[in-house]
């Protein structure tokens, strides 16, 4: 009775054992198979290719186009005249703003449709 027992003992802790691996296979098997056919996996860049943002070459772009280029001469010409005197309440606040929005609605019409 008693080595009945202890046989039944070690059966069950190589039982317990032995589903415990099973488990663990399975549940690897399990994961590994849904991580192959659901999961995203982003692809790395590769280190020498340089990333360009499509803001800043269109802005170039737009900086060149002859109505940007006209507000920009009044913008430096707002700016020749504030430095050149000592004492001024003037601020070339509107020729900035023309100008950065003469840019920006440039860019705007392409920028999306890259």
């Amino acid at each position: 009775s008693s080595r009945r027992k202890e046989g039944l003992s070690r059966l069950r802790v190589v039982v317990s054992s032995h589903s415990r691996r099973n488990i663990k296979n399975n549940m690897s098997w399990f994961g590994n198979f849904f991580a192959s056919r659901f999961l995203i996996k982003a692809k790395a860049q590769a280190e020498d290719e340089d990333i360009v943002d499509p803001q800043e070459v269109l802005r170039e772009k737009c900086k060149a186009k002859p109505k940007c280029v006209a507000l920009l001469e009044k913008l430096d010409t707002c700016n020749a005249r504030v430095r050149s005197k000592k004492q001024t309440a003037e601020t070339c606040a509107e020729e900035i703003y023309d100008w950065m929005h003469c840019v920006d609605h440039c860019v705007s019409h392409d920028l999306f449709k890259q």
